[in-house]
């Protein structure tokens, strides 16, 4: 058991973005999307969820 972290139990990772509701996006290819920001958001989400693995030795239920 280590003795420098504790657990980190998965509901303690960054939640995961929510994609655009049906009718948010007005289909008319706006440079500042709902779907850009989602997918800007989206793509930090898994750097943060990538680092917590990388630091967890590729276990996110263990916090070093």
């Amino acid at each position: 058991m280590p003795t420098s972290g504790a657990a980190r139990r998965p509901s303690e990772l960054p939640p995961r973005p929510e994609p655009p509701v049906p009718g948010e996006c007005c289909g008319r290819g706006c440079e500042n999307c709902v779907w850009v920001y989602y997918e800007r958001a989206l793509q930090r989400w898994k750097e943060k969820v990538a680092a917590v693995e990388a630091t967890s030795d590729g276990d996110p239920t263990v916090c070093d």
